[in-house]
């Protein structure tokens, strides 16, 4: 695994170790998921929909720590943070901002784990 974060090789460890032949439907799950709510989360900065962006950002945020992916996960938290520092004005261009590592960070944990499956 790679050693800059993308996924943390011990929670990675442990969930293989536990799930066995199921890590394969887990990792697809998480990645059809990632997507959908990364999406989610996009759509929500498009049209300022705190409603929306938080619960795509939230779940995202725990199904990215639950499968190791820990920078994912951080920047999920950071768009949490905004949320909060922003409740009256919304800085739309650092939650896009955001949003575009979080998907960049999506790429590279599908990468990963794609080699990690095969």
């Amino acid at each position: 695994m790679n050693e800059n974060n993308t996924i943390n090789r011990q929670t990675f460890a442990t969930l293989k170790d536990n799930m066995e032949d199921m890590l394969p439907l887990l990792i697809e799950a998480f990645l059809e998921d990632g997507c959908t709510l990364l999406q989610e989360i996009e759509k929500g900065i498009n049209t300022l929909d705190v409603g929306v962006i938080s619960t795509a950002t939230h779940t995202m945020k725990s199904s990215a720590k639950n499968i190791g992916a820990e920078r994912l996960a951080e920047y999920c938290l950071q768009i949490e943070e905004s949320l909060r520092e922003q409740q009256n004005s919304l800085d739309q261009n650092h939650l896009h901002i955001l949003h575009k590592l979080a998907c960049a960070e999506m790429t590279n944990v599908k990468t990963l784990l794609s080699i990690e499956t095969c």
